[in-house]
This record gives structure tokens, C-alpha cells and sequence, in this order.
């Protein structure tokens, strides 16, 4: 389920990526792509959201929110395989990997990089569990449990087809199907696709 996230480790870090004179700034608009393969670059996204997928099945991997540092698991010359789609309008501050590690040295932020690299598993371990559901409804039913705990202004923004579908490669009818039997036994409510209310145990 939704957990606040704790941006400290990511503000400390995005301020020193900011004055640092080896960064340098990026301003992108919705629906823009930013390719991540092969890039020696750590990101400092310090305005919007963005979306990591996969290159390989365009699944969609995560959401980052500002303020996030994208890329310290790439330091020891591990390629990125995914790329960004901007959701809103985005500001980037990007840094090179040697630079990154210097800040961190000089800064003494080892620690925070380590936080933020912590909950990226945790994230990304959460969404392996989520995969390996028995059935298609069980992984439909946790996305839309997941998505009721969100806030409520995120969540209104959300429909239930496109979030789960980029996240899986179930397809829009069966999740129509299983929202539908949901909402008969009045365990959800649906308005134009967005969760209006949820019961599920």
C-alpha cells in the first residue's frame, strides 16, 4: 500500500546536485521521453512527475514524484535499461556519475543515498509480490486497493484502466470485468474510471 514517502535524503542530495557547477538543467514537457540507456548521468528531478519504463516490454516500472534523485543505482557502471515519459511539466538537474560520487564523499551523504536506494527496493520487491498473484484478479484487486489508499487528490486523477494496464499486461476487458462483479457486490464504486470508493477487505 501507499506509504508517505520521506524526502529528506532526496532534497539534501537534489540541493548539492543544484550548486554544484558540473550540473546542469533540463526542462521538459508531459509526454516527453527521456532516454536513460547508456547515459552516465545521475538525475536530480527537482519539479513534476515522471514514469520509468522498461525498454525492453514498456511496462511501467515506477513513479517519481519531485523531489527525487533518479539513477545512484547506476554509480558503479550499471547501465540503465528504462527511460522517462514526463507526466506533467519537468525540471531536471543532471550530473555526472563521478560528480555524484564526489558530492556524496564531500558531503558526507553516503547515508542518504543509501535511504533512497533502500526504498527504491522496497518499492520495487512490493511490485515483484504483486506480479506473482495466483490470478489476474488478485493483481487487479491489489492495484485497485492500492490505489484507494493513495491521497485523494492523486487519487481523482487516476483511472483505474490505464493504471493498471501499464503495470501489467492485463488487458482493459478483463479489468473491466472484474471492476464490474467489484461493483455489483457494492465493494467499490467507479465513476468515468476513477475509484470513488473501495470496501475490499
Amino acid at each position: 500500500m501507499y506509504r508517505k514517502p520521506n524526502n529528506e535524503p532526496n532534497l539534501k542530495i537534489g540541493h548539492e546536485i543544484q550548486r554544484s557547477d558540473k550540473s546542469h538543467t533540463s526542462i521538459y514537457k508531459p509526454n516527453q521521453r527521456i532516454n536513460l540507456h547508456n547515459k552516465d548521468n545521475v538525475i536530480y528531478l527537482s519539479k513534476g512527475n515522471a514514469s520509468a519504463y522498461s525498454s525492453v516490454s514498456d511496462v511501467l516500472i515506477i513513479n517519481y514524484f519531485a523531489p527525487h534523485i533518479v539513477g545512484l543505482e547506476t554509480i558503479n557502471n550499471v547501465n540503465m535499461i528504462n527511460y522517462l515519459r514526463c507526466i506533467t511539466d519537468v525540471t531536471l538537474h543532471i550530473i555526472k556519475k563521478k560528480d555524484m560520487i564526489s558530492i556524496l564523499d564531500d558531503n558526507n551523504l553516503w547515508r542518504c543515498a543509501f535511504d533512497i536506494l533502500s526504498g527504491g527496493v522496497r518499492i520495487l520487491h512490493e511490485r515483484d509480490n504483486v506480479n506473482t498473484k495466483k490470478t489476474s484478479k488478485d493483481t487487479i484487486i491489489h492495484y485497485i486497493k492500492y490505489i484507494w489508499s493513495l491521497p485523494h487528490t492523486q487519487r481523482e486523477t487516476i483511472s483505474i484502466y490505464p493504471f493498471i494496464m501499464e503495470r501489467t499486461h492485463i488487458s482493459r476487458s478483463l479489468i473491466h470485468r472484474v471492476a464490474t462483479e467489484l461493483h455489483s457486490k457494492n465493494l467499490i464504486i467507479i465513476q468515468r474510471g476513477v475509484l470513488k470508493n473501495c470496501v475490499l477487505p
